[in-house]
């Protein structure tokens, strides 16, 4: 598996919540926890401290998992607050 896999939070309010959800980063591209990143045309997320389960990708099969669209600077999010 070449593709780089991260767990993901979504924000609520500025703040993570929820359980975390794993995803594929971009190709080439590397992700940090606390990193903020677009999961899909609305919703934004943050990189999670959690382990990805290797036995469980394989299981369910990383073409099943979905990518996410980037990342987002903080100054980006503020910008969408304000609209």
């Amino acid at each position: 598996m070449n593709n780089q896999f991260i767990k993901v939070k979504f924000l609520k309010d500025d703040k993570p919540y929820g359980r975390a959800y794993t995803y594929k980063a971009p190709e080439g591209e590397l992700y940090r926890v606390g990193d903020l990143v677009q999961i899909n045309e609305s919703a934004v997320g943050i990189v999670a401290d959690e382990e990805i389960d290797i036995h469980w990708l394989k299981n369910y099969g990383t073409e099943n998992i979905k990518e996410i669209l980037g990342r987002v600077q903080k100054t980006e999010l503020i910008k969408k607050e304000d609209k």
